[in-house]
């Protein structure tokens, strides 16, 4: 079969490792977040099908495949999902799929959260209204307390974070907030899942860079990562990660989507000791290529329904590739507790309620102080 060579073909890119970190307490900055959200806010809102002719589409349908194929894992019918960081919707498809029950979804661009809601009730010459009820939220997902703006009695089976938790990692106060959100409304033997950056191979990429006419920058023609200054040098990442897991900064640009916009290096050892504070266990953690490798195969009718390996070489292009090598996908278990299990009524069958968009809840920030900043020791430089 020519996605099984397809596949097979790229077994030949081995993924450096990187050595385990300990978390260390910072405090909170919130000041590029608005640059975030501006930066989404101003995006077209485009419904985009497998062929749409983006130049990079090939790597939006392996995202979504990876994507699909995570969430296969843990969503059952009827379930309630929370969807962080949730944009304009475009997971909307897959928790369709799914037959989840209820669903929230929750962005810092309100422009974004809009979009969602159109996309939500069907508009569009060839979209259909989607068949779960749903509510939508404004605010900073890491620096907001959300279960203060949701029913009380309300859990979720799934907490989905797609492409968005590195944002937290400016600092240590976001990525425990963050974390919090994420966990306190999951039912225990619920999931945490999602995608974000792979530490080690930026770190390795960095390192390659430092002998090339750009030392800290790197990419292909489909994307760029410029380190921050302080970063750039011999070992200079790692000792600033061992000295502070968060604010270790680059800037990131891929074609069509982003545009030199502030992300975060994740430490695993980090995200990992922030969800087992909040009752959460690794159950998965795998980098793009080695979690293409596991599905590609029992998926071979889904990789073939979303175009993945187009025609005629049944195959992306090398720096496509070599961009989904940037990621890893994870999944957290919330242990099982003292407690009940809550849950807020579901209907008894999918079905779709209306939504406008002067229902969002905005959620404002809270005070850093609130976010658990730790004090700043006069004459002590300004926590990160």
């Amino acid at each position: 079969m020519a996605e099984a060579q397809g596949a097979s073909r790229w077994k030949s890119f081995k993924r450096p490792r990187s050595p385990p970190r300990a978390p260390t307490a910072v405090g909170p900055s919130t000041a590029t977040a608005s640059v975030v959200a501006q930066h989404y806010n101003k995006r077209k809102n485009t419904h985009r099908t497998t062929t749409s002719g983006a130049t990079i589409q090939g790597l939006r349908n392996m995202n979504n495949f990876i994507k699909s194929c995570l969430l296969n894992h843990y969503l059952r019918p009827n379930c309630s999902v929370l969807d962080i960081a949730c944009g304009k919707g475009g997971d909307f498809s897959k928790f369709r799929a799914g037959r989840i029950g209820h669903y929230v979804g929750v962005d810092i661009a309100r422009g974004s959260v809009v979009d969602a809601i159109s996309r939500y009730n069907g508009n569009g010459a060839d979209l259909k209204p989607y068949p779960f009820t749903a509510r939508f939220l404004s605010g900073d997902c890491f620096a907001t307390d959300l279960a203060s703006h949701l029913p009380r009695a309300l859990r979720f089976d799934v907490v989905s974070c797609q492409f968005a938790i590195h944002y937290a990692f400016e600092s240590g106060a976001r990525a425990r907030q963050a974390m919090r959100n994420m966990a306190a409304r999951l039912q225990p033997g619920g999931f945490l899942v999602g995608t974000t950056v792979d530490a080690s191979v930026l770190s390795a990429k960095l390192k390659a860079s430092l002998s090339s006419a750009t030392p800290g920058e790197f990419g292909n023609q489909h994307y760029r990562v410029v380190f921050d200054r302080a970063l750039v040098g011999e070992g200079a990442l790692q000792a600033e990660l061992e000295r502070c897991p968060f604010g270790a900064t680059y800037r990131f640009t891929l074609e069509d989507s982003v545009e030199d916009v502030p992300e975060w290096i994740v430490c695993k050892p980090v995200l990992v000791a922030l969800a087992e504070a909040e009752g959460l266990k690794l159950v998965r953690w795998s980098n793009f290529h080695d979690f293409f490798e596991e599905e590609s195969g029992p998926q071979a009718e889904l990789l073939r329904r979303m175009n993945v390996l187009p025609e005629p070489h049944h195959r992306q292009t090398e720096a496509e590739w070599e961009v989904a090598y940037l990621y890893t996908v994870f999944a957290f278990e919330k242990e099982a507790g003292p407690g009940p299990r809550m849950r807020a009524p579901h209907p008894g069958r999918a079905m779709h309620t209306r939504v406008e968009p002067a229902s969002i809840i905005d959620c404002a920030a809270l005070p850093l102080e609130q976010l658990g900043a730790e004090p700043r020791q006069p004459g002590a430089p300004e926590a990160r």
